[in-house]
């Protein structure tokens, strides 16, 4: 036991610099006491982290280290399909000896299958040894006729979340009230390890607060029993913004009329211009006393441009 001091030098959005220090009280044994200068650097918006740590202590022997660690990971949360790589080299001189220990740790985890490969060496004083392991998993769930290959052990209690739509590769934060369980792509089933016996909420949300997407913000209640399994879709639709102008059947443009069926109800101004939020399967339209018809809208596929200048439409 012992009193640990912990001073940052240098602290921004991307670099850190922390000094450290400890006395260590040992009834057994002799007391030790060290210092610590660790660094980390995180590229904003980076999948890659830098963490490095110079260690000197002393005590029943006087030990330097030098820890210097990479990791990559391309998951929008530790629970999604994507790869995670962490690579460690530890340099210690202890009382005159050297060890120097590599390690290298790659997690891939796919919609059906998670792969953990881990690899370690280590040499000291000329001496060599080593060792490699691969192992493989998956697991499925059964809900009436249909399997879900979940990639993952299960844990005390499982969510699988199916996220589909057009959207696909948009990040959705999954939630239970305000708290985050997870994060994950559209077109991927994400499995969460949760705890049994309780009551959950569940909705998504878009990670990005400009994101262009449609989806139900109806939270989806249900209750994990011990070891039970829930599987919950949610349907996630990309949204395009629409400049253009309306015309009628006589090619008179269509002005100070509501907009709907869409994703954002909008109004043509004196002109017939209007801009919109649409999605790939809205139907547009205008249904009031004075006017009734649809709007003979262009195609929409998934390589157009979110922003997107259509001209004249004919609403017959």
């Amino acid at each position: 036991w012992g009193p640990r001091i912990r001073y940052p030098i240098i602290t921004t959005a991307k670099h850190r610099l922390e000094l450290q220090s400890d006395y260590v009280f040992n009834n057994i044994g002799k007391d030790s006491y060290g210092a610590f200068l660790t660094y980390q650097y995180t590229p904003t918006l980076s999948k890659w982290r830098l963490n490095n740590q110079t260690e000197h202590r002393n005590g029943e022997t006087t030990q330097y280290s030098n820890r210097t660690q990479v990791e990559y990971d391309n998951r929008p949360s530790n629970q999604s399909p994507g790869t995670e790589v962490i690579a460690t080299n530890i340099a210690t001189r202890t009382d005159g000896q050297n060890t120097v220990t590599q390690d290298v740790q790659v997690n891939h985890t796919t919609n059906y299958l998670d792969l953990e490969f881990s690899g370690t060496h280590r040499r000291t004083q000329g001496d060599s040894s080593g060792s490699i392991g691969l192992q493989a998993s998956t697991t499925f769930a059964i809900d009436g006729t249909k399997t879900n290959f979940v990639g993952g052990n299960l844990g005390e209690a499982t969510a699988i979340i199916d996220l589909k739509g057009s959207a696909k590769g948009e990040i959705m934060v999954i939630k239970d009230g305000t708290r985050i369980l997870g994060r994950g792509r559209v077109g991927e089933r994400v499995s969460l390890n949760l705890e049994a016996f309780r009551t959950y909420n569940i909705t998504i949300e878009p990670a990005e607060d400009d994101a262009l997407v449609r989806y139900n913000t109806a939270p989806k209640q249900f209750k994990l029993i011990n070891r039970s399994i829930e599987i919950l879709s949610f349907d996630v639709e990309r949204v395009y913004l629409l400049f253009g102008r309306l015309l009628g059947a006589n090619g008179v443009p269509i002005a100070w009329q509501r907009l709907k069926g869409i994703a954002t109800s909008a109004l043509t101004d004196q002109f017939g211009n209007f801009q919109t939020e649409v999605a790939l399967n809205d139907v547009m339209y205008i249904q009031n006393d004075a006017v009734t018809c649809t709007a003979a809208m262009p195609h929409l596929n998934l390589k157009d441009k979110i922003f997107k200048y259509v001209g004249d439409i004919l609403c017959l």
